[in-house]
């Protein structure tokens, strides 16, 4: 499954971001970033089962307010995103936890964090 890169595309080409969202780490800089997280298993139904894919998203600014309205901005557009192009019955995309402060580095930006959970059906 290439979610994660799918996604990453999509969001890179629907939202307005300050910078472009890597898959991985957070490189130097302002930047987002998009990794997989452990998730839960599948669930299943008596007509079929759901698939869970848990990932985090974190966004580093040199202006915090900059990294966590971002992060909620991007929040707001994946809880509102009902369809992907590719081979996913996408039922849903959950935040998990809110927007949170991860820490300040050591030159002074600030990084934000905040995870999520797509549910398809299989």
């Amino acid at each position: 499954m290439n979610f994660l890169s799918d996604l990453t595309e999509k969001m890179n080409s629907e939202i307005m971001l300050y910078s472009p969202i890597i898959i991985g780490l957070l490189k130097d800089g302002n930047s987002i970033s998009i990794r997989p997280t452990g998730g839960s298993y599948p669930v299943r139904y008596v007509k079929g089962k759901q698939r869970n894919y848990a990932f985090q998203i974190m966004a580093k600014h040199i202006d915090g307010v900059e990294a966590y309205t971002m992060l909620e901005s991007i929040q707001a557009y994946l809880e509102g995103l009902k369809t992907m192009d590719g081979d996913y019955n996408l039922l849903k995309i959950d935040a998990t936890t809110t927007v949170s402060l991860q820490e300040v580095n050591d030159k002074n930006e600030m990084i934000f964090t905040a995870l999520f959970e797509a549910t398809f059906e299989e």
